[in-house]
């Protein structure tokens, strides 16, 4: 068929021997190790991104004083790249994520553009901060990248799981 993908000859000589379970699971091993890569990578990036904003982050510091808001928008800032960046960083040295539910559902409550400074600030100040307002987009698609690796991986192990509990018979062997 033309929509099959194309076959790769070095992926079925390390298959050969192996089930077709154990074929799928060096597969999707494949996939999270290049999505951990990009996240490791996304994460260099943004370290990059921060220290460039720092003229930026003087003048919002100076220019939005405190307000009665619990948080400045500085501060709601640092608290969300402190979270992002703080599970980034795990993915990054350990490849996964000390208790996996609780960060999932962290990583979906922390909206960005649900935090009312942030959104305030990203859509009324136009043109104006881009190199924050750039931070800030690559600062999300860091989170959602996560949640993304997240539910791979978590989707993947219950599967391996649930999976090796089978007869035999039922595997396809």
């Amino acid at each position: 068929m033309q929509d099959d993908p194309p076959v790769d000859s070095f992926l079925s000589q390390l298959g050969e021997g192996y089930t077709e379970i154990e074929v799928t699971e060096i597969k999707q091993y494949i996939a999270e190790w290049n999505a951990s890569t990009y996240i490791t990578r996304l994460l260099e990036q943004l370290t990059v991104d921060y220290k460039n904003t720092k003229e930026e982050r003087k003048k919002i510091g100076s220019l939005f004083p405190t307000s009665d808001e619990e948080f400045t928008l500085l501060e709601e800032i640092e608290l969300l790249t402190v979270d992002i960046r703080g599970y980034a960083s795990q993915i990054q040295t350990r490849g996964w994520i000390e208790n996996e539910q609780d960060a999932i559902k962290q990583l979906q409550d922390r909206r960005i553009f649900s935090v009312p400074a942030i959104a305030q600030f990203y859509f009324a100040t136009n043109g104006d901060y881009r190199q924050l307002k750039a931070y800030i987009q690559m600062l999300d698609y860091l989170r959602l990248l996560m949640l993304e690796y997240l539910h791979s991986t978590n989707r993947t192990t219950q599967d391996s799981i649930h999976q090796r509990s089978q007869p035999k018979s039922s595997q396809g062997e």
